[in-house]
């Protein structure tokens, strides 16, 4: 099976990290994030990968991350909150 790229190989700092996960955190502490994160399918780990350089105000990163997604559903979704975060902010 292929590694998965992941939000943790885009040098995620640790204010990233508490913004992507910041509830979850709470909940189940950051130990059960790290371990039940891979679990998900490659096409949500874009989704964080978007969502990430969208908190880093590349939207051109955010895009390329974005376009990946196969799942057209969940690129439409995530493309159109992600985009009118990104220009609201």
């Amino acid at each position: 099976m292929a590694k998965k790229e992941t939000v943790f190989d885009h040098n995620l700092t640790e204010e990233e990290f508490r913004y992507l996960f910041g509830t979850q955190i709470e909940i189940f502490g950051e130990a059960w994030i790290k371990e039940n994160f891979m679990k998900k399918t490659q096409d949500e780990h874009y989704e964080y990968i978007a969502s990430l350089y969208r908190f880093r105000g590349d939207g051109v990163k955010m895009n390329e991350y974005l376009d990946k997604i196969q799942d057209p559903l969940l690129r439409a979704d995530a493309g159109r909150t992600l985009w009118t975060d990104f220009t609201q902010k």
